[in-house]
């Protein structure tokens, strides 16, 4: 396990020097606000379901125990406003995101640029 002074994931080449420090997630389950996890601490968070390896434990079993990890920057080195990206990790039932009332797979270990209201149905 890594200690609490290294990092959980390498970060990207890409990472940003500086945070989107009012970045969050607001958890919502069958509609209802749980919680919100602040992600504007550090440059790269990362989710799954082994307790001891991620920054955000995700209890299902369509989950990986190294899921996916969202990365404050963006690979394009040409853009303009701070922004922050979600990644899958190779996960074996796949990360998705939501747009209206389709969901849409990412492909594994390609930065996805996140939304302001990006939804993120981490269950199948």
């Amino acid at each position: 396990a890594a200690s609490s002074n290294e990092p959980k994931y390498p970060a990207p080449t890409w990472v940003a020097e500086k945070l989107v420090k009012d970045l969050h997630l607001d958890v919502f389950k069958a509609g209802q606000h749980l919680a919100k996890i602040r992600i504007g601490d550090q440059g790269c968070l990362l989710f799954g379901r082994q307790a001891d390896a991620v920054d955000v434990l995700l209890e299902h079993g369509s989950i990986s125990r190294r899921h996916a990890i969202i990365v404050h920057g963006n690979p394009n080195k040409d853009a303009k406003e701070p922004s922050a990206c979600i990644m899958d990790l190779g996960s074996a039932n796949g990360t998705f995101i939501k747009e209206g009332s389709a969901r849409k797979p990412l492909k594994p270990k390609k930065p996805f640029v996140l939304k302001e209201v990006t939804i993120l149905p981490f269950h199948t």
